[in-house]
Order: structure tokens, then C-alpha cells, then sequence
């Protein structure tokens, strides 16, 4: 029987500001912002039409989490993972320059109608599922394509385990390497987070001005990592970029930013 992490991590850089999705902004601003890191090889494998995609992931989340009967805050989630992952999320992994911060909050924290699950990352999740070219057949299981509930997820981690180092061996995990969170309301952390001393960050504001630089921007104004999946079964490269960036150092033989 697998042990269910009774917390779950967000990893994000030093110095930026908690909580960014790239979602919530326009797409004008969204899209400059993606093309800077690409010119800058923060994010050498983004490709055209990931904003697009990224947008129609989480339309999905939202959708299928509300036909659970739940009614999220935020349009836009919030990503961590369940328990941790430091392999993927570290220097030379996402983060190309240093080692990222983690903030860890209990499972505790949120109740049903706050949070989700994926089985693995979101965007791999629903592209391995709705995948037609055949590529994706080795890797397909009924978790994929699924969001799932806290009560849902649980009996998922004793069918199937915690994702843990299977990939490592097992061909048919390649792509299962962890399980993502989906936070759909941010009061609960920031509740916490104030009750602590764990951060002492202001809560951003709901009308945040935007910034005229977007290098500056995004350092002020953190996005979660997410973008590391971005790759959609329309992309005819979609298990080969997977291999060349998402795996490197880390899964080629192992979801602030």
C-alpha cells in the first residue's frame, strides 16, 4: 500500500513573487513575456502555440472540476506537487541557473471544492489521452486525461502507487513522473503564510499593474513552472521534444517560475 504525501510543494524562484499564472494575463503581454525567455534560453523548447495550448489545459481543469460538483475560487490554478520532486525541479533541471525555493504546505490546508489532481503533469496528462498519431499508446493508462478529486485521487495512488522512480525501469512510466496539484483558492495559503513564519510576502493585488519591461516582469512577478509540459498531440515532435529538454540530465535514460 503507498504512503499519500500528506503535504504538497511549490517550487519557485529566490526573490520573486508567489503565485503567478501566465493564464491570467492578456494574451499580449503573455505572449512577449514567453517570447523573451525563449531569446534568453530560459525556455529554449518553447514553441508556437503553447500559450494557446497552456490556455486550453486549463479551460479543461476547470471544466471537468466543476462537473465534479466543486466550485473553485480561482479561474486559474495554482500548481505544486504532491509530496515533492527536487530531481525535476532543480538547477540544470526546470531551473537553468540555481536551485529554486520550495514552500511546502499541508494537504490539510484546503478542502474538496479547493483542489485537484492530475496523474502526471496536466498538459502530458490530457496529451497522452487525446493522442491519435499512435505515439502515445505505450504510455496510455485510464489515469491520463482524469482530474481528480482529493477522495478520487487517493484510490488512484493504491491502484497505481506513487509515481516514485518507475520511470527509471519501466518504459510504460516514462512520462508518469509525478503527481501535479491544482490550488483553486489562494486564501487558505495566504492565511497561512501570514499565521507563520514561513514567508512574510504581501499578498499581491487583485489589479496588479503590469510591467512595461517583461524581463523585469516576470522576475517581479513569478509564474509558476509549468510551462516545462507544454507539448500538445498536435506538435508531430510531441514524444521527441519531451526527450531532448523535459527529460534531459534528469529522465533521458526522471508542474511559479
Amino acid at each position: 500500500m503507498s504512503k499519500i504525501p500528506d503535504y504538497i510543494t511549490h517550487y519557485y524562484s529566490k526573490g520573486s513573487e508567489l503565485f503567478k499564472n501566465i493564464c491570467s494575463y492578456p494574451d499580449q503581454v503573455a505572449e512577449q513575456f514567453l517570447e523573451t525567455l525563449k531569446k534568453n534560453g530560459k525556455r529554449v523548447w518553447l514553441h508556437p502555440g503553447y500559450l494557446e495550448e497552456r490556455r486550453s489545459v486549463e479551460a479543461w481543469l476547470y471544466s471537468e472540476f466543476v462537473k465534479k460538483g466543486k466550485k473553485p475560487h480561482l479561474k486559474n490554478p495554482l500548481y505544486f506537487v504532491l509530496g515533492e520532486n527536487d530531481d525535476f525541479f532543480q538547477e540544470n533541471g526546470f531551473f537553468s541557473d540555481v536551485n529554486p525555493v520550495r514552500l511546502q504546505l499541508p494537504l490539510s490546508l484546503f478542502s474538496g471544492d479547493m483542489i485537484s489532481f492530475t496523474y502526471p503533469d496536466s498538459m502530458p496528462s490530457l496529451a497522452i489521452a487525446t493522442d491519435t498519431t499512435g505515439r502515445s499508446d505505450p504510455y496510455r493508462k485510464p489515469i491520463h486525461g482524469q482530474v481528480f478529486t482529493a477522495e478520487e485521487i487517493s484510490e488512484v495512488i493504491q491502484e497505481y502507487g506513487m509515481p516514485g522512480d518507475k520511470w527509471k525501469t519501466e518504459e510504460h512510466w516514462r512520462y508518469d513522473r509525478f503527481i501535479e496539484v491544482q490550488i483553486w483558492d489562494d486564501r487558505p495559503i495566504w492565511d497561512f503564510l501570514e499565521n507563520t513564519n514561513h514567508s512574510r510576502r504581501q499578498k499581491p493585488q487583485a489589479n496588479m499593474a503590469l510591467e512595461r519591461n517583461v524581463e523585469s516582469w516576470w522576475w517581479r512577478a513569478q509564474i509558476h513552472p509549468k510551462s516545462h509540459f507544454t507539448i500538445s498531440v498536435l506538435n508531430l515532435f510531441f514524444l521527441e521534444l519531451l526527450d531532448v529538454y523535459l527529460w534531459k540530465n534528469f529522465y533521458m535514460a526522471r508542474f511559479q517560475s
